[in-house]
């Protein structure tokens, strides 16, 4: 499965803390940019990064990073596929074709006493919800045929 990373973090997470997530050579990772509306997929090589491929996505509808459940905002930091569903699986159509879900919140995000749940990335049968950047209640949406062709990469 692979990392999703919200990537425009610039503030510590908090005072005295720090991270190091290693990213295995030859892997892939997701980096969702709120600011840009774009989901990347990017591949580690033994120098540097390399986007392989971008879809364009929406988010929550709310402006800033989570904290609270049902503030309709996309949280921002490093989260993990925990299950992924298939439309059968899913509670209805408004997830579109499938769902990856995060592990949102993640130990960061308890520490800080940030709370909600259900943040899944998944597609859309709607397409016009993608034009409105800012459309979800705080899932990254994107069309079904770009979720099909990124799963089938992760």
């Amino acid at each position: 499965m692979g990392v999703l990373i919200f990537a425009f973090i610039v503030m510590p997470l908090m005072a005295n803390f720090s991270a190091t997530v290693t990213i295995p050579v030859d892997s892939e990772l997701i980096i969702v940019s709120k600011n840009e509306g774009l989901l990347r997929l990017v591949e580690r090589k033994t120098v540097g990064y390399k986007t392989s491929d971008e879809f364009y996505v929406s988010y929550g509808q709310s402006k800033g990073t989570k904290f609270k459940e049902n503030d309709y905002k996309t949280p921002t930091g490093v989260y993990f596929a925990t299950s992924m569903m298939t439309r059968n699986d899913l509670p209805d159509n408004s997830y579109g074709a499938a769902a990856t879900i995060l592990n949102y919140p993640n130990p960061i995000d308890i520490l800080l006493k940030k709370t909600g749940n259900g943040i899944w990335i998944h597609g859309t049968d709607d397409i016009e919800r993608l034009s409105n950047k800012k459309s979800t209640r705080g899932c990254i949406i994107l069309e079904n045929k770009d979720l099909l062709k990124l799963r089938k990469r992760i």
